[in-house]
């Protein structure tokens, strides 16, 4: 519902671990991990990484896409 409205928008936070893999799947992994409570980050991480996302889809939640959105240079000074 979130990409069909905002095409740039990925919401994991209370997402069925299924939901979150076929929206991967279907709309290319441009999620980014966060959670809405510091004690939730556990159950969200653990989530992404039990839905059998490939290496690159879970590198998007965990690095590639913040890495895009926040223009970030690694190996930078």
């Amino acid at each position: 519902m979130v990409f069909k409205r905002s095409p740039n928008v990925g919401d994991t936070i209370w997402s069925w671990g299924s939901t979150l893999k076929k929206g991967c799947r279907t709309y290319s992994p441009r999620f980014m991990f966060g959670t809405d409570h510091a004690n939730n980050t556990g159950t969200e991480l653990s989530k992404i990484r039990r839905v059998c996302l490939t290496p690159e889809e879970q590198s998007a939640f965990f690095e590639t896409t913040a890495i895009e959105v926040f223009v970030l240079a690694l190996g930078t000074d």
